[in-house]
Order: C-alpha cells, then sequence, then structure tokens
C-alpha cells in the first residue's frame, strides 16, 4: 500500500497540543483526540487519490481488463507470487486463501467440489452440474473432474462470488472461479522449480516465453509430479491373514502426473490480436484409499456397534481393522483387496481473437475439450470384495462465444453476447 505524507509544522503541532494539554478537562480524552489529530495530519483525503493508495490489481470480472477497485462485484484475487509463496497446487488448496471458499475432494484427488458462501453440490456423478463454475482464462469448464487440473504459471486467481450468470451464463448460482494463465512476452525467459518431499516424491515445474517473429511470441509450460504414495497395505502374507486377495506390503496412492500448456500470440496490427492455447494432461494413480469401518457386534453380530467408542467392531463376514477408527485408526494403513487406480488423460484447444473497433470491442472465443477417465476403488475398505466399484467415463465438449463490448469510458456501458456449447458424456460405472 503506497502512501502519501503531508509535511506539516512540527511547532505549531506542539503548541496546540500544549493548550491541549492545559485543560484538565480533556486529559482523559487526550490520547484519542491527538491521535485522531495526527492521522489528519498525515492523510489529505483532498490530496490523494484512492486509488493511488491501493496498489493496482486489474481483472477482467466483467469479462474485459479493468482496476479491482472500479469493479460491481464481490471478487477476491491472488496473484502469481502469492500463488508461489504459498505454495497454491491444486484446486484443494484454495479454501485456506479465499473466504467464504470450501473445497470438497468427494472422489478422492479425482474430483473436487467447490463451494461459495454455502452454494455447492457434494455429487459425485459424470454428469454433475455444479453451482460453482470453473473458467481457465474465458473457457468455461463442465466437468467437475477436469477442476482438479493442477495449478501451474498463472498470472492470477479471480474469485467471484453471488450469482454470475448475467455475464457467464451456465452453473454460476454461487459464483466462479477463473485462473487465468500467463501470456508470452516479446522478449525471452523462464524459470525451472525443482523439489523434493517424503515418500519420493519429485516435483518440477517450468516456463519457456519469447518471440517467434516481430508480430507473433510463444509460452510453454509444464509441471510433472511422482510419489510413492502416502499409504499402504499392512498384510503380512502375500494374501493376507487369511483373507482372500489381500495385498501384502504394496504402496498406495501413488500418482505420475504430466501437464503441459502452450500459447501463441498473434498481434499483426494494434487493433487485432489472436491468442491459441493448446494444452494436455496426462495422470496416472491409485485410486484413492477408504478407512473401514465395522458397525457388527462381535457377539450378537446386530449393526449396534458404534466404531466411535469401540475398537472390536467388525462386519458380517468378521473382518476387523486392527487399529481401530476415528482418533486412534491409521488411515495410512489397510487390509486391502487390490489396487485401485485413478487414471485419466485430458486434451484440449483454445482460440481467442480481439478486435478493437473505436466505439466496441469484438471478441470470439472458441475451445474443444476432451476427458477421459478410468477408476477403481476399494470402497470398503476392508479384506473382502464387499464393496468395490469401477468407473470409466469420456467426455468431450466445444463451445463458441461472441462478445461485443463499449469501450466509451462514461457512465453508460453495455454488453452483448452469444454463447453456444455441445457436451457429449458416456459413462460406465459398476458397483
Amino acid at each position: 500500500m503506497k502512501i502519501l505524507y503531508v509535511e506539516q509544522s512540527e511547532r505549531q503541532f506542539d503548541h496546540f497540543k500544549r493548550n491541549i494539554n492545559a485543560n484538565s478537562k480533556f486529559k482523559s480524552n487526550l490520547k484519542v483526540f491527538t491521535t485522531l489529530l495526527l492521522a489528519n495530519f498525515i492523510l489529505s483525503p483532498e490530496q490523494v487519490n484512492a486509488e493511488e493508495m491501493v496498489e493496482s490489481i486489474v481483472v477482467t470480472a466483467t469479462r474485459k481488463a479493468e482496476s479491482i477497485l472500479s469493479v460491481p462485484i464481490a471478487i477476491d484475487t491472488l496473484s502469481a507470487g502469492k500463488i508461489e509463496s504459498f505454495d497454491v497446487d491444486t484446486t484443494n488448496d484454495l479454501s485456506s486463501y479465499f473466504p467464504g471458499v470450501e473445497i470438497r475432494a468427494v472422489s478422492s484427488s479425482e474430483q473436487a467440489k467447490a463451494w461459495i458462501r454455502g452454494s455447492g453440490s457434494i455429487d459425485f456423478a459424470s454428469n454433475t452440474n455444479p453451482t460453482v463454475g470453473v473458467y481457465i482464462d474465458d473457457v468455461y469448464l463442465p466437468n467437475t473432474f477436469q477442476h482438479t487440473a493442477p495449478i501451474f504459471d498463472l498470472e492470477r486467481i479471480e474469485v467471484l462470488k453471488g450469482p454470475q450468470g448475467t455475464r457467464y451464463g451456465r452453473n454460476v448460482t454461487g459464483g466462479l472461479i477463473k485462473y487465468v494463465t500467463a501470456k508470452p512476452e516479446d522478449t525471452f525467459s523462464g524459470y525451472f522449480d525443482l523439489g523434493v518431499g517424503s515418500f519420493n516424491e519429485i516435483k518440477s515445474a517450468g516456463a519457456i516465453t519469447g518471440p517467434i517473429s516481430e508480430t507473433t511470441n510463444f509460452r510453454f509450460a509444464y509441471k510433472y509430479v511422482n510419489d510413492d504414495g502416502w499409504a499402504s497395505s499392512r498384510a503380512s502374507e502375500p494374501k493376507g491373514d487369511g483373507f482372500p486377495g489381500t495385498l501384502k506390503n504394496n504402496s498406495l496412492n501413488a500418482e505420475n502426473l504430466l501437464a503441459t500448456r502452450l500459447l501463441l500470440d498473434w498481434n499483426p496490427s494494434t487493433l487485432f490480436n489472436y491468442e491459441l492455447m493448446i494444452h494436455s494432461m496426462r495422470r496416472r494413480a491409485d485410486g484413492g484409499t477408504f478407512q473401514y469401518v465395522g458397525i457388527v457386534d462381535p457377539v450378537t453380530y446386530e449393526p449396534t456397534c458404534d466404531p466411535r467408542s469401540r475398537i472390536d467392531c467388525i462386519d458380517y463376514l468378521g473382518y476387523r481393522d486392527s487399529d481401530g477408527v476415528g482418533e486412534r485408526g491409521d488411515t495410512s494403513a489397510g487390509d486391502h483387496d487390490f489396487f485401485g487406480d485413478a487414471n485419466s488423460d485430458s486434451y484440449g484447444l483454445y482460440g481467442k481473437l480481439n478486435y478493437d473497433f473505436p466505439a466496441f470491442s469484438v471478441k470470439h472465443i472458441i475451445a474443444f475439450d476432451r476427458f477421459k477417465r478410468d477408476s477403481q476403488y476399494d470402497a470398503d475398505g476392508g479384506a473382502y470384495m464387499l464393496s468395490n466399484n469401477y468407473y470409466k467415463s469420456n467426455f468431450k465438449t466445444a463451445s463458441s462465444e461472441f462478445q461485443i463490448t463499449s469501450n466509451a469510458q462514461d457512465e453508460f456501458d453495455w454488453d452483448l453476447g452469444l454463447y453456444i456449447s455441445s457436451d457429449e458424456l458416456s459413462a460406465d460405472n459398476k458397483y
């Protein structure tokens, strides 16, 4: 925050303060009064522009670049520097930095559901329509499994709170989350990050940008993650302690991910601009592990055993988690009967045309996305095959959007828009 100081006569201020001290009637109020007076000497509202006192933040909440102070919307932002310093890695991390925003992982790391001001949905089906929209630049991501894409090489994150249907259309009753990617630059630059962690984790991210020609710039960015997983099967025998199918001493919840993004920015004139983005993501991971919870009394075989207060609860086949549940339980270990998978692939292409006329600007956005998922889970968390779930889905989407926005800097602004989209989903789920 920038603060402008106004010089005042220190001698005049001291003389005024002595006059106040001479009157005992005001002694009890002296501290408050002089503090307020000092504030008036330091800050002069008539001479300080409010926008100059706050670091300039430009957002696109109204579909055009504006100062955040001019936007009549409840909006929070996170800059590129804050994203890096806070180590914002996935959508799940946003809850810690945006008030009123909650992210619920309803299907392991594959799917994240956003809630804004209490508006959201926990339905984990592939065809779920959310009440909080997620955008990459100006492109809407309709499938909630796309919302867990890794966060990397961003200019900022914007969160718009409250209904945004007038400008953004579908599925934004609660608000929206917008990821604004870092743009190509006309000089060569780049960065490279590498990190290691527990469970043999390796993380790497980087970007390079620069000119291809006098009118075209590029930017390529990537993110790579690989780890062995934080969970394990504790069975001591190849088939477990007498339980069929139990895996022995295997790591679970491992992940291997590679995401890439290529951006091209063509500027043949000061009035015309075309942006092209090509992105891809490949994730190979273990299916999420579940903590087993038994509810059957081992004596009566009635479902009356409370696992929160007892450690001897079993299921109807006689299995009991040896370390219990709740605070007594070890959620990183269990007797699992098979390896789960959480595999997904996505790729897409976005194009955006901008043309500026004297009185208005025209924008055309076209997008194609493909997302494939193949997953299976040991849903019961125990040694028997009581509930093993399989999910397979293939999602395609295409959209086209026209925007016409006024350029006049007066009291009356106007926007016109047309949005067309087509979604196709095929799913095969087994329980």
